[in-house]
Formats: C-alpha cells, structure tokens, sequence
C-alpha cells in the first residue's frame, strides 16, 4: 500500500457477506444466486456508485484516485472522465490517479461510476473471487472533498441481460433490456431510481499501488462508410481494425430490437464474415427497444472493422429508412493504451513497405490497452511470449517505458504464483509455458537496452533467480533441462509451423530431452549473468548453473546434424528450423555453426511462424543481412508481411496469412516486428546511452528502396532520419539527444 487512504471500500449489501475466494489456488464460487428475474447475481454484474459533494468557489488542481474490481467508468457531471484500472493481482492491485478538474465547477457536482464485475476466470482479469467493489477519493493539495464510505448510494443495473461470453469467456455480450435502463443515473443529481446506501467493506483485502501506466485513452470514431449488404442489413465499416465498444442512440418500437453484430471482414459476397475467423462464437450484442429514445454504451470492447445493424422485427418497406436513422446515432468508442500518432512515422517510395509498417502499427495501437494482449479479441490476456515482442515495437513506437515496465512487474508478480513464472499474467488464469517463461530475461534486458532504466534490476533479478532455481529443479547432471512436464513445451505457435520438430509436444509435455528449451535455458542463463554485471550488488544470487557448461553439453547433445546444422533431439537426425534460430540468436552457435544456420536461412527463408521470425529477423540483422530481411518482409510468398497485405490486412495477423490456421487472430501485435527493423537497422538508430541521451545513426537503405523517412520519438527528444538513394542521408535531432 502507497498511500494512506481516506475512502473506504464499497460493494453492494448482497456481495458483503460473501466469503472471498482465490481461483489461483484452486477455489471457485458456489454462490450461483439469482433475483426474482432470474438474473445471476454474481456474474455479469453492473453496479452504480453515486455521491453529490460541494466545491468550494475556488479550487486547484483536483484529483481522483480510483480503483475497482474488475472495472469502473468514472463521470463527473454525466462527463465520462476515465476508464480503469489495469488487471492486477490482489497483492498488487492497482489505482489510477487522475486530474479531473476541468470537470468540476463550484457549488453541487455529481460524481459517478459504473462498475463491472465480470465473474469469470479467465485471462483478462482478477474476477471470479467474489471482491466486487469501487474505492475512490477526490482532492486536491489542501483538502478531501468526496471519499467512498456509506453515504455514497449505490444500486445494480438490471438492463444487462446475462446471455454469455464471447471468445474464451472474455467478453461479455452486451445485450441491453433499454425499457429497464435510465442514464440519469450519471448527470442527473435528483435521480434516485432504486438507490440505496452503498455498504461499507471494512475487511476488504486489496493491497494498493499506483498504477504504473496511464488509463486507456479513449475518443470517438464515426464510420468512413456505409451500405447495404444483399441481406438487407446494413454494415458500418469502421476503415480499418479497431478496438471499440459502440455507442448508439436510437428511438424504436417497443418489443423490437437492434441486432449488432460484429466482424474483422467481409464475404466475396459482401456480407459479413460471421462469426469470426478468431471468436466462432457469437460476436453480437442487442438493443431491445423501449419505445423512447434509447441510448448503448456497454463497458466491454470489442476488436472488428465492421459492425452489422439489423432491425428485428421491421416491415420490409420501412426496414432500410429505419437501419439508416439508427445509424446516424452510432459511433464507435476507441480504447487503447496512448500512442500519438506523430511518436514515430516511416514512409519510402516503396508504397508495400510503407502499408506493412502501418499495419504493424495499428496491431500495437489495438493490441495495447491495459496490457500488452495477444490478440483483443479472442484471449485478451497478456501473454509473456507475446508481450516480449510487442513491448519492443510499442516502445519504438511511442518512446514511453511505462507500459514496458509494468509488463515486466506484472510477471515479477506471478513468482506468487509459481517461482517458475506464468505465461500468461496477471489475472485468475493459471497458464504455464516454458518457452514464454525463459524468454523473460531478455525482456529484461532488451528493456535496460532500449530504455537505460537499471533501477528495475533491483525489483526482478531476485524474480529471474528463482525462476532458473525453478528451472534447475528439471536439470539433469550435464546441466541440460529433461522432462519438463509442469510447463506446456511450445517451440512455436501455430502447430504446423514448427518445421517437423522432432518431440511430442503434446499437453502435458511427455517426458525428454529437446533442443529448443535447452536453447531458450542457455539464452536464460547468459542473459541473467550480463543483467549481474549490471548490478554488481546481487552478484550473490549465482545461477544454478554456467551458461558455458549448458552450451557444451548442448553442443554435444544436438550437434552433428546435417550441414553443420543443431538436431531436434539426441536420437534424432532431423534438423529443425527451430532447432538453429534460437541458437543463433542466443550466441550460443560457434563461427562454423553460425555460418551453417545463415545459409540455411538464405536457402529457405521463414520457415517458422510470425512469432519465430523475430529471432530470425534480428539474427540476420546482426550479421549485417538487413538487404535480406527487408526483402523477406517485403517479397511475395506464403511467409511475409506482403501476404497479410494481399489478404487485406489493416493490422498485422496472428498468422502469415488468414488461412494458416483454423481460428487465425487479424489483430495479433507479436507480428508487428518490422517495426524494430526499420528504426534500428534500416534507420539505424542505435540506443548507445539511452539514459544520458546518447544515440548512434548508421543507417542503411535497402536495395531496392530510393528513399525514406523515419522519426522517431524518444524520452529526451526526437530523431529524424531521411535517406536517398542519390544523396547523403540527413538526420536531425531535437531535445536533448546526442548522436556519438
């Protein structure tokens, strides 16, 4: 706990006596209560928060400090002021601090929220354990002007009918009973419709911290078009991939309803892909009319380009007259963590290589909200392997570490969990990936290199350490990891792009020695003995073992393949791609095998998935082959970014193409790599001392290319690269940035 609170927790009467539990060791919720309408009440529940307070004639800077569990929208005088908090564990739950003083005015205002509490396990958030409730404190330097306690008048939304989750039980579907929702209850300080006293949760057991990030940004988006599709239905395109909730104002008929339905793409046949590639369930929400003018702002999002409107029931004459004036009360509310369009822009006269960076970049800008997700559509959850790359793009992107660093926390965290790490965190979903987890003090170091911020060792190299004493339990004498049984043993995702890869990898793990983890276990190791260098003072933490006695012993392991190349296992001859990525990428390849993997790189390409081509494509970076990367990003085929385009990509994809496997994501960040290509190899910014302002430019045009531009924002200032073909490149700086 950061801070010393004045407010205290509230919930609704019904969820007091309830007995917390803890998904994450095992427990679930029995209550399974209902009203008299047969509405659960404690899955899908949306509760109101109110209290009028007073401000003085004069005032300064005002500030909210508000947390819920799961998730609140906050509005001061029926003005929506934010959105939040991120995910966290109980031991380190989070609360947004917030400047609300452009929305408060001397004399009565009206501060209220909306709290969600979804009930569910699953990867999004900390639900299911029975702690709905909303805290909140509003002041400035001088005085407290409203706190949570028991005046604040409270009461439960009954408009949201319970009708299921879309995607892995990770978004509600909205479907609203309007004749059963009045939205004074945010604007209107005389409103009292079924409120009552909020009770006060004097054993709740949140432990506080300020959120490290920002709440999402949040703005307003109309449709770039629309028309009707041979169904009679009409469809809103959006122009691009978005992450958004609708909002709709409509008057209707009693007894009908609204049908939206949602999607990432159309049929040939100009209708909607539904259900989507990623959801195969229903995407849909519902607006049952009351017969007044009826207004949709569920809390949920929702990843699509286009949105469906469909009348039921509706007189054929009158159908499209009627869709048309719905319409024109719809707009999208678009959500996502803060990325300024001018942080970072590229453009080159190779138009292809232009739309693959803007792709990329709308992936990270619909893939960032709270946290790093794999996708916003069907999982949500921030999982460690995704977020590796995704916090590499969306650091160049932006050239703010917080959202960087809190990711890196909020796995430091899972150690509460398993010392072994989580895949997937934070939330009351129980995830175990080896793979994900050994990649984790890369990200720590490829955090450190980008950013200059060593203060962060403090906090998670005791973390890496227990994750490798973790790791070592599973060592055999040679100092190689066997039998890892506890840890799903992925090596790449999709299935059919691991090349062949000569082990089972079925769930759980079967028991074995195999190349990939034992790679991963190398890179682990190395990278944690550089990160002690770095902090002299935690020299006393030594790994289990030397990364050059892994090395030999993987040497002697898995060498001998053909060409020169590493083999998948010990009794194997096959030779994996895979099996020689890592490898390289870790420097754990001699000269001789080195040169082997390069040519076989040459010689095949990707032969991996989107998310392996990271490895690939910063490996051959290193060597100096940036005129063979761009041309892989680039080239026609089966396997570069150059597909998704053909495909029709507006962000980057889960998978090479929307066919490459059976419920393929179209907004999946982990694929937006091209990103870190183009600004430090391409422009050839080099991050030499980020924490002095200190930057190398050693760019580098590829063939084929006349000219580019790159800006890149950073923490001091800003750097902008132009290259030519026929002229020498020019670089210009701004702030406090010194190029050496």
């Amino acid at each position: 706990m950061d801070r010393k609170w004045s407010a205290k927790w509230i919930t609704a009467a019904d969820f007091l006596p309830l007995r917390p539990i803890d998904p994450l060791k095992g427990e679930r919720a029995e209550h399974t209560a209902a009203d008299a309408e047969g509405y659960t009440l404690q899955k899908n529940r949306h509760q109101i928060f109110r209290k009028v307070f007073s401000m003085p004639s004069r005032f300064g800077r005002v500030f909210a400090y508000v947390t819920a569990d799961d998730f609140y929208r906050l509005y001061f005088n029926g003005s929506l002021a934010a959105m939040g908090p991120a995910p966290a564990y109980l031991f380190h739950y989070n609360y947004n601090v917030i400047d609300v003083t452009e929305y408060l005015h001397p004399g009565e205002n009206l501060i209220a929220a909306e709290v969600s509490y979804e009930g569910y396990i699953n990867r999004v958030v900390g639900s299911g354990d029975l702690r709905m409730g909303f805290l909140c404190e509003l002041a400035d330097a001088k005085r407290v002007y409203a706190a949570t306690d028991g005046s604040w008048m409270t009461a439960r939304l009954k408009c949201w009918r319970a009708v299921g989750y879309a995607g892995y039980e990770t978004q509600m579907l909205d479907h609203l009973d309007a004749s059963h929702y009045d939205s004074r209850w945010k604007s209107d300080r005389a409103y009292t419709n079924d409120l009552v006293p909020a009770s006060v949760n004097l054993c709740d057991d949140h432990v506080l911290f300020r959120q490290l990030t920002p709440p999402v940004d949040f703005y307003l988006l109309r449709p770039q078009r629309q028309f009707f599709s041979p169904k009679g239905t009409l469809i809103l395109d959006f122009g691009r991939e978005i992450t958004a909730s609708l909002a709709v104002h409509i008057c209707g008929e009693a007894g009908g309803f609204l049908r939206i339905r949602y999607s990432e793409e159309l049929r040939e046949d100009g209708c909607l892909y539904y259900p989507m590639r990623c959801i195969k369930n229903e995407y849909e929400d519902r607006i049952y009319l009351s017969g007044g003018e009826d207004v949709f702002e569920p809390m949920s999002y929702k990843a699509f380009r286009y949105a469906e409107l469909r009348l039921e029931p509706a007189p054929e004459l009158s159908a499209k007259r009627r869709l048309e004036e719905a319409a024109a009360g719809v707009l999208a509310v678009v959500r996502h963590h803060p990325l300024p369009e001018e942080a970072c822009r590229f453009a080159a006269d190779d138009l292809r290589l232009t739309r693959i960076f803007e792709i990329c970049k709308n992936g990270v800008r619909c893939g960032t909200q709270e946290g790093y997700l794999d996708c916003p559509s069907r999982e949500k959850g921030q999982y460690l392997g995704d977020a590796v790359l995704t916090s590499h793009t969306q650091f160049i992107l932006t050239g703010d570490s917080r959202q960087f660093r809190k990711c890196i926390m909020d796995f430091a965290y899972s150690s509460s969990v398993c010392p072994g790490l989580l895949g997937v965190s934070p939330g009351n979903y129980e995830q175990h990936i080896a793979d994900f987890v050994l990649l984790y003090p890369y990200m720590v170091e490829n955090f450190i290199r980008l950013t200059g911020e060593r203060d962060i060792l403090g906090e998670v190299l005791p973390v890496i350490h227990g994750m490798l004493t973790w790791f070592a339990g599973h060592m055999r004498p040679d100092g190689l990891l066997c039998d890892l049984s506890e840890k799903w043993n992925l090596v790449d995702w999709p299935e059919g792009d691991r090349d062949g890869y000569d082990f089972e990898l079925a769930q759980p793990t079967p028991p074995g020695c195999h190349n990939v983890i034992n790679a991963l276990w190398y890179g682990a190791l190395s990278t944690y003995e550089r990160l002690i260098c770095l902090a002299p003072e935690y020299a006393h933490l030594a790994p289990p073992t030397e990364s050059e006695r892994v090395a030999e012993a993987f040497r002697k392991a898995f060498g001998g393949g053909e060409a020169g190349l590493f083999r998948d296992t010990e009794e194997s001859r096959h030779t994996a791609f895979h099996s020689n990525i890592y490898p390289l990428f870790f420097g754990l390849a001699n000269a001789a095998e080195k040169e082997a993997i390069l040519a076989m790189i040459r010689r095949r390409g990707f032969c991996g998935s989107v998310f392996n081509a990271y490895f690939v494509m910063l490996s051959l970076c290193r060597e100096g082959e940036i005129d063979l990367v761009c041309d892989m990003i680039r080239r026609d085929g089966d396997r570069s970014w150059a597909r998704m385009l053909s495909d029709g990509a507006t962000s980057c994809f889960e998978a090479w193409g929307k066919d490459a496997k059976w419920n393929t994501s179209l907004c999946h960040p982990w694929s937006s790599t091209p990103v870190a290509i183009l600004a430090e190899y391409v422009a050839g910014i080099g991050f030499v001392n980020p924490a002095a302002g200190e930057y190398s430019v050693k760019p580098h045009l590829p063939q084929g290319i006349g000219q580019l531009h790159f800006t890149l924002k950073l923490p001091g200032g800003r750097i902008t690269v132009d290259l030519r073909r026929d002229g020498q490149p020019r670089i210009r700086t701004t702030g406090k940035i010194r190029i050496v």
